[in-house]
Formats: structure tokens, sequence, C-alpha cells
């Protein structure tokens, strides 16, 4: 009995993990895995994968413009305040590629308009990167990369190239590796930024 509870085990699904496959039956399995050029299936799908998530999304922006780009196109913050009240894991990794002051506090006041909670687990990196496409890798188990081919255009439709939205197993976890190496480099370089400013206001009130 003990055996073939151990099997039984190993070949049942998670319940998160069927909720999860069941909700990802409203993809089309034909664009999986593919380079998609069409601009209003590409917008279609960035809502879906959101909603679809069980347990954890992580976005990485390439520039603030592309952020806004997301922004202004799909609403994705508030499709992610969405998906903290139900309590999805959310992180997400903005490169700051902007010399203006004022362009990260630009997003931090609008994120903090739709949530606050959603603000705290935004973090910001300045470490020069490569790609320059958006990320979004949802419950570990499907991915959504982005790519574009103007940064500085204002319009989505004339800004990105294209997607290639897939779940391949070896692709998602070199999305992962990237992702996880970045977050950890801008928490440490947060909590940097954060020691230092107590210590200037410790010194300060001295």
């Amino acid at each position: 009995q003990y055996f073939l509870f151990e099997k039984l085990w190993e070949l049942s699904i998670p319940a998160n993990d069927r909720i999860a496959e069941i909700k990802r039956m409203m993809f089309d399995i034909n664009i999986l895995n593919t380079n998609i050029r069409d601009f209003h299936t590409i917008e279609e799908i960035i809502s879906k994968v959101i909603q679809s998530s069980v347990k954890e999304i992580l976005l990485f922006f390439p520039t603030f413009n592309s952020f806004w780009l997301l922004e202004e196109n799909n609403e994705i913050i508030k499709l992610l305040a969405e998906s903290i009240n139900r309590y999805i894991k959310v992180k997400i990794i903005i490169h700051n590629d902007s010399e203006d002051s004022n362009a990260k506090k630009n997003i931090d006041q609008k994120i903090k308009e739709a949530s606050r909670v959603l603000g705290t687990y935004v973090n910001y990196t300045t470490k020069n990167i490569k790609t320059k496409n958006m990320i979004m890798i949802i419950d570990q188990a499907i991915s959504l990369t982005i790519s574009i081919k103007d940064h500085n255009k204002n319009i989505f439709k004339d800004a990105i190239e294209m997607a290639y939205f897939s779940n391949n197993e070896l692709n998602i976890s070199t999305l992962l590796s990237f992702f996880d190496s970045l977050w950890i480099r801008s928490e440490i370089n947060k909590q940097n930024f954060i020691k230092q400013t107590y210590f200037k206001l410790f010194r300060q009130s001295n």
C-alpha cells in the first residue's frame, strides 16, 4: 500500500498545477513556441497570461519606455494589482536606462496610485544588459518574450516587432536564471541604498 501510494503521489498533479493547466486551455496551442507578429494577438496574450496565473508572475522591462508601452496599452498595473489581490506573488524588474532623475519617480508614483503593495515588489537595475526584450514568466510554466524594434516609439504596435510565447522547459529555465540573478543583485542594491540613507540620517542627527 505504501509503494502504491508513493507511485500515485508521483503521478498526481498538485491542485494549483491542475488549476493552471485548466486555465491555460484558453490559449491557442498553435501559437506556442512560435514567433507571433500579429499585434492584436500579442495584445490579447499579454492579458491572458497575467490572468491565467495561479502562483507567480515575473516581469522584466528593459527600459522605462517599455514599461509605459505596456501600461498605456494593456493597463499592466491594474492587471498586476488584481493578481496581488488574488494572492499571486508578483516581482517586477525595470532596467534604469534614463539619466532623468524623475523617470523612476514617475513610475513609482503611477504604481503606488494603483497599489501600494505592488510598489514593494518593484526593483530597478542599472546593470548593463544585452537583451532589449520585455519578459514575462508565469508560474515558472509559460513565458512571453516581446521583442522591441524601436524603444523610442510611444505606440505599442509601432514599437514592438514580435513576441515568442513558450512552454519550453529549457527556454523558461534560462529566463528564470536571468531574472533571478537580476533580482538578487537589485535586492542587494536596494538594501545598500536603504543602509546609506539611514547612515546619512544618523550622521545628520548628530
